[in-house]
């Protein structure tokens, strides 16, 4: 998974833990379950320590986490989609798309077109998941 320069995550002494366990497997595909697991708490106590403290949920805090791995790629890479969007944890790229566009308004190949750094492939995902009826 690509490293970032700067973390995503807010500076809360409290749910470092919590952060760092993202930060190092947003890429597996992880759960609220799993991340609870990591730090020993139940689910509902993570979601509501996490939740008081920075306003968001552990699942939105894990695709922020993507989407800004997702967006590296985008910019910095030749990956195609379906690429990005196993590397950054997703099993469907279609489900990957879907959750780019809620998050950005836009499909991650526009966003690729905008601000892609070197050349990449063309991308066929927009057809495949027009087909499957993800757009």
């Amino acid at each position: 998974a690509p490293k970032q320069k700067k973390s995503i995550f807010p500076v809360v002494p409290l749910l470092k833990e919590v952060f760092d366990f993202i930060e190092a497997n947003y890429h597996k595909g992880i759960t609220l379950s799993d991340v609870a697991d990591a730090g020993g708490y139940s689910g509902a106590y993570l979601t509501n320590k996490v939740s008081k403290t920075t306003w968001e949920t552990v699942n939105s805090w894990i695709v922020k986490r993507r989407m800004a791995a997702a967006r590296y790629l985008l910019k910095n890479s030749s990956q195609n989609i379906e690429e990005i969007a196993t590397t950054v944890g997703y099993q469907s790229a279609c489900n990957f798309s879907r959750q780019f566009r809620q998050h950005h308004n836009i499909p991650p190949q526009s966003w690729r077109r905008k601000h892609q750094l070197i050349g990449g492939h063309p991308q066929t995902l927009q057809r495949k998941c027009i087909y499957n009826r993800y757009f």
